[in-house]
């Protein structure tokens, strides 16, 4: 999925309707400096999606979000993507979105997403194998 879809249950939760679609420029701006293997910073950001750092500020802000949790549930929406699609070792899926370790990530996700990666990895495997619709891991 791109990122307007992979991002629109977080735009629309936290972006109100007049930010909405300066979000999808810093979500995907965010995205593609997370796959180049760059850091994202609030100027960065704010640079490549066209408009004043001060202006994502207050965006972010309005939604109650910072740069540092933007960045994290981005890469947190990567790392799922690639353990359900891939079978790359875990510190490999860390480096690719931007963690040092698999620790690193581990920590991360646990905190997003109430498993740890390999947890999560499983139960998307078994959920292939025996579809349960009620079946939704780890937290919202």
């Amino acid at each position: 999925p791109g990122p307007r879809v992979r991002y629109r249950d977080l735009i629309e939760a936290y972006y109100p309707p007049n930010h909405r679609r300066a979000a999808v420029s810093v979500l995907e701006s965010t995205e593609s400096m997370i796959a180049a293997g760059l850091e994202p910073t609030l100027e960065s950001v704010a640079i490549e999606a066209g408009i004043q750092p001060r202006e994502l500020q207050r965006a972010l802000a309005s939604g109650g979000l910072t740069m540092r949790s933007t960045t994290e549930r981005i890469r947190v929406a990567i790392a799922e993507e690639l353990l359900a699609e891939s079978t790359d070792p875990i510190l490999d899926i860390a480096l690719a979105t931007g963690y040092t370790s698999h620790q690193a990530l581990t920590r991360v996700f646990k905190r997003w997403r109430g498993l740890a990666p390999v947890e999560y990895r499983h139960h998307v495997e078994k959920n292939r194998c025996h579809p349960d619709p009620a079946a939704t891991p780890g937290k919202a």
